[in-house]
């Protein structure tokens, strides 16, 4: 399965996550959210971290993708 060709978006953090969403309020219908795996140590977001962040702000997850050896791409729309 190929992966859509969407806007990313890269975040290394809980915070930042928070803060991009907080203030993206006239964002494309759907992009691509990038994180880190564990592997990246201090920059690693996880899935339940993204799912609840996202909710909190509005936001729901479709299909993840692997991007390479450290990132996740998670697709992401408005609710």
């Amino acid at each position: 399965m190929s992966i859509p060709n969407l806007k990313r978006v890269r975040v290394a953090s809980v915070g930042a996550l928070g803060v991009w969403l907080a203030n993206a309020p006239n964002t494309p219908q759907h992009l691509i959210l990038v994180t880190f795996t564990d592997a990246c140590g201090d920059k690693h977001v996880s899935p339940v971290q993204v799912d609840d962040t996202l909710a909190e702000f509005g936001w729901d997850r479709g299909r993840r993708y692997t991007l390479g050896a450290n990132q996740i791409g998670h697709v992401i729309s408005r609710s």
